[in-house]
């Protein structure tokens, strides 16, 4: 009788993690649907775009301009990242940053590496207002060992195509990780313009 109920007691653990996985993946393609549908991202050639239009914001365009540099001081902190444009006279400021370790790929729930991704964040500023754009288009895959492998187009592999480069549902999650940190990154900026300060700093960049 304890073998018959240890044996039912893994059917049930099993029945439950297959409902849980079943669930997870059902939740990552409603929220790929609901990003794509509502254009929260946007896709422009190769590149994967995030922008937003941030009106409202207090102060003269010299003192909006010293703190988005302020942004990219306290954010752009390693050698991977390097202010391309700082044009004070038109008030655009152009960085390019990486996103570290933004997603851990797995085999049969052995981490395998991480995937990172470089990016370009481009801040123009006139009368108050600011147009954010950040834009990725690569893949830094590197393994578990942090030995870079190769870097691949983020549009020509899952969830854009039916290629994969592993698992496509898992390629859809990294996705959306991806987008999430564009989005908070911008968030990161309105908010240092708009109050002065930024209480989430990354060192990722």
């Amino acid at each position: 009788q304890q073998i018959i109920m240890k044996k039912l007691s893994l059917l049930l653990l099993l029945v439950l993690s297959f409902t849980a996985v079943n669930a997870q993946k059902k939740e990552i393609k409603e929220k790929f649907k609901n990003y794509t549908d509502e254009k929260v991202y946007t896709i422009d050639g190769n590149e994967i775009v995030v922008s937003r239009v941030i009106n409202d914001v207090p102060g003269t365009n010299e003192e909006v301009y010293i703190k988005v540099k302020d942004f990219f001081t306290r954010n752009y902190r390693s050698a991977n990242a390097v202010l391309q444009t700082d044009d004070k006279e038109a008030g655009t400021i152009i960085g390019k940053g990486l996103f570290n370790n933004l997603f851990q790929t797995k085999s049969l729930g052995i981490a395998t590496g991480v995937l990172k991704c470089y990016h370009i964040l481009r801040v123009d500023i006139k009368d108050n207002r600011i147009s954010v754009i950040c834009s990725a288009d690569s893949w830094e895959d590197f393994d578990s060992k942090g030995i870079f492998n190769r870097s691949f187009l983020i549009t020509d592999y899952a969830p854009f195509t039916d290629k994969r480069y592993w698992d496509k549902g898992k390629q859809m999650e990294a996705f959306l990780v991806l987008v999430d940190e564009m989005i908070d990154t911008i968030d990161g900026l309105e908010k240092t313009v708009k109050q002065g300060s930024l209480t989430i700093e990354s060192e990722d960049w």
